[in-house]
Formats: structure tokens, C-alpha cells, sequence
């Protein structure tokens, strides 16, 4: 598990600095933020810029979506396929299941209203690190990125999350948005760190199965989506946990 935590906003980007701004509202250390100029959702990584210090790295963003669900997600980064919103083709950043996890189960004990979703998103975009990234977003246009409730649920969150040394799975199937993995997240002790999509492992790069077990820490096995995954990923998700004697739940 990290110790070290670094929330990083954009000044580009109204939602990432609203957020900002409800964290330090609430007495978090001004020091603990990397204020960066360009918007890293488009952007490749500017490691030089920061110093890492080994731990994870918490964007803070906007969440845009063509069916204007009113969202708090959380996500993982990289892309097991193509790469239209950043990053690289076939390049997953690592992942950290025990941050990502316990800021979604945070902020679904903070928030106390039924207008926001709370819910993982599968891995998407970039940028590209060697660094543990997540995402924490609002969704999904001007108004959810002005709203106070919205921007107090997620400050709260992230300032209030406790990390659980639960098992860390790689969950695959489903949409992109991944309620199943959340609940899971929620009520089986468990940690979840990249989640693949089932539009994703249509066209998934040769070795993103790998990918994802490189890129998910202390990796114990597989959730499932056993409906939201074609009989062929299945199996051939199924004989790789066989080969590396991985754990497998299927849902």
C-alpha cells in the first residue's frame, strides 16, 4: 500500500480546479498539489515536473460522456487498445487497487443524494507513467462541474479515504461504466485495479492480458463479468489464470 499521495489538478480544466479548490476549503495542505498548465487527459507524462516518490498519483478532472450521466468516477489509466483520448496504443500505466478502491468506497459513504452515479470506469486514455495513476472525475458537463454537492462528495473522498489491504484482482467484461466492480469493490473485501471493458477486449492488443497483470500491483486473479464477456474471452482469460495460477471470481 502507498503513503505517499500526490492530487494533481489542471488549470486548463474547470472541474479539476473547482475540485481543487473543495479540498483546500477543507483544510488540505496547499503543498501536497502539482499545479501543471496543460491538461494531462491529452497529454503524455511530464515526469521531469514532479517528484514522484514512488507513490500514486491522483488527477483530478472532468468526466464528459455522450449520455450525460450525472457521475463520480474513479479509473485507471491506460489503453489496451487504441488511443483516442491520450496516451499510447497498447500502453497501460500501473495502477494502485488499494487508492483507487478505497476513493470510490470513500466517496459512496461521503455523498447522501441519488442525482450522481458513483462508479469505477474501466481503463481508459493516457497519460503514459511508470507511476501508480488514477483519475477522480465529475461528470458530465458545466453544471455537475459547478455543483457543490458533487465537488464536496468527491473532496471528501479523497480526503477522507483509508486504504484496506484486501487482495488486489483485475476485473474484465461489462461496459465502461463498471457498477458490478464497484459493487464488488464495495461488499467483497476485495481491491480492483485495471478493468477491461468488454468493447476493449474485442480489440485488445495480443499481450493485454499481461499488460494488465504487469500493471496490477501484488495481482491475486480475475473478476468477472461472466455475462459481459464473450465466450471466447472467457477462456482465454480462464487459461491464463491457469497458467500463472491466478484466482478467478466470476460474477
Amino acid at each position: 500500500m502507498n503513503s505517499s499521495i500526490s492530487i494533481i489538478y489542471s488549470t486548463a480544466d474547470q472541474a479539476s480546479v473547482n475540485i481543487r479548490d473543495a479540498l483546500l476549503s477543507n483544510g488540505m495542505d496547499r503543498a501536497l498539489f502539482h499545479e501543471l498548465d496543460t491538461r494531462l487527459i491529452h497529454s503524455d507524462f511530464p515526469e521531469k515536473k514532479l517528484e514522484l516518490n514512488g507513490g500514486a498519483l491522483i488527477f483530478l478532472s472532468r468526466h464528459s460522456s455522450e449520455k450525460k450521466v450525472n457521475s463520480l468516477t474513479v479509473h485507471p489509466v491506460g489503453n489496451f487498445s487504441t488511443a483516442e483520448l491520450g496516451g499510447n496504443y497498447g500502453e497501460v500505466a500501473p495502477c494502485d487497487p488499494w487508492v483507487q478502491s478505497a476513493i470510490l468506497r470513500s466517496i459512496k459513504e461521503s455523498y447522501v443524494g441519488n442525482k450522481y452515479q458513483i462508479t469505477f470506469e474501466a481503463t481508459h486514455h493516457g497519460p503514459r507513467s511508470e507511476s501508480r495513476i488514477m483519475f477522480a472525475e465529475i461528470g458530465t458537463g458545466p453544471e455537475n462541474w459547478e455543483d457543490s454537492e458533487a465537488l464536496g462528495a468527491l473532496a471528501a473522498g479523497i480526503r477522507r479515504f483509508k486504504q484496506e489491504d484486501y487482495p488486489n484482482y483485475i476485473a474484465a467484461g461489462g461496459g465502461h461504466y463498471a457498477p458490478k466492480f464497484t459493487d464488488a469493490a464495495m461488499e467483497m473485501k476485495i481491491n480492483i485495479g485495471h478493468i477491461i471493458s468488454k468493447y476493449r477486449m474485442d480489440d485488445m492488443v495480443a499481450n493485454g492480458l499481461q499488460l494488465a497483470f504487469d500493471s496490477t500491483p501484488e495481482c491475486k486473479g480475475f473478476i468477472l463479468d461472466r455475462k459481459g464477456l464473450r465466450s471466447g474471452h472467457l477462456e482465454a482469460i480462464r487459461k491464463f489464470c491457469s497458467e500463472k495460477e491466478l484466482d478467478m471470481i466470476e460474477l
